[in-house]
């Protein structure tokens, strides 16, 4: 599991939605992605401080089969870290790269997106976090999102054998999570144990913390307080 040592505001406490998944799961379908999923595991994943969203994406690598899964610095929805362009950082010890000195497990970068269902993932993102995996020495590069992902990224791109980037949308996600119990129990209700615990130990911010009309966070992605008072004045007198 990851550690952070950041101390800011204690998170809010988290609002309890159904537990029961729906027996027949509709989909969003949509004209350039993969539909997502009808899954009330969703809105929980959107709801948690970006940090805890986190160490649920960490569990999940794991799972997966990387290794040494650390987080780059980032703790907030909106805000920096001290590497830029990622998020977690972790190893595959079943894939090599071969150096002038050897070989080594394949290092790879991976950027969170805790984006709502109708957001897309595009290009830009893509070319961003190679370049950033590049920056890194990365071998390969993870991007994953909560929300969807566009037909019109370039698909050489993401098997390029320099530098592959993996794409996994919001619907493959929950497919995974609930493959690997993590969010949910074995019967395939949510695992409120889990989220609470990840929530009451988190110290970021979240999604609703910088959302226009509730809080507008500075550049360092805390919530401004000052700004947020006279955007709403403002918005009043309009």
């Amino acid at each position: 599991m990851l550690v952070t040592t950041q101390t800011t505001k204690k998170p809010a406490q988290r609002t309890r939605k159904s537990t029961q998944p729906n027996k027949e799961l509709k989909v969003n379908e949509t004209a350039d992605s993969p539909p997502i999923v009808q899954d009330p595991l969703l809105p929980h994943l959107l709801e948690l401080p970006f940090d805890a969203y986190l160490q649920i994406v960490a569990l999940l690598l794991e799972r997966l089969g990387y290794k040494d899964v650390e987080q780059a610095g980032r703790t907030d929805w909106k805000g920096r870290n001290r590497f830029g362009g990622f998020d977690l950082l972790a190893t595959r010890p079943d894939l090599f790269t071969v150096l002038p000195g050897g070989i080594a497990p394949r290092r790879s970068v991976v950027q969170v997106k805790q984006f709502d269902k109708k957001t897309r993932v595009f290009q830009r993102h893509v070319d961003e976090l190679r370049g950033a995996a590049i920056r890194a020495g990365a071998s390969e590069a993870i991007l994953l999102t909560t929300g969807l992902v566009s037909s019109v990224i370039d698909a050489r791109a993401l098997s390029s054998p320099i530098l592959p980037v993996r794409l996994i949308g919001g619907g493959e996600l929950l497919t995974l999570l609930r493959e690997h119990l993590i969010g949910v129990t074995e019967k395939g209700e949510l695992d409120h144990a889990l989220l609470d615990r990840l929530t009451s130990q988190a110290r970021g911010n979240g999604r609703g913390d910088c959302q226009t009309g509730l809080a507008v966070c500075d550049d360092e992605g805390k919530p401004d307080l000052k700004l947020t008072v006279e955007i709403l004045a403002y918005s009043k007198k309009s």
